[in-house]
């Protein structure tokens, strides 16, 4: 195992909540991505979405 993995790594906590953090950041960003492209186009020229 290597050493940085050890539960009694002494910055294993610190660096387990930023990989969480980071993750949940990651999470977010890929949700408003798919919420951004299931809205249909909007056709300019009438101004409605196709």
């Amino acid at each position: 195992m290597n050493d940085d993995d050890r539960f009694d790594h002494p910055n294993f906590q610190e660096r387990y909540e930023q990989q969480i953090e980071a993750y949940e950041e990651e999470k977010q960003a890929k949700a408003a991505e798919r919420q951004k492209r299931l809205e249909p186009p909007i056709n300019l020229a009438t101004r409605h979405r196709t």
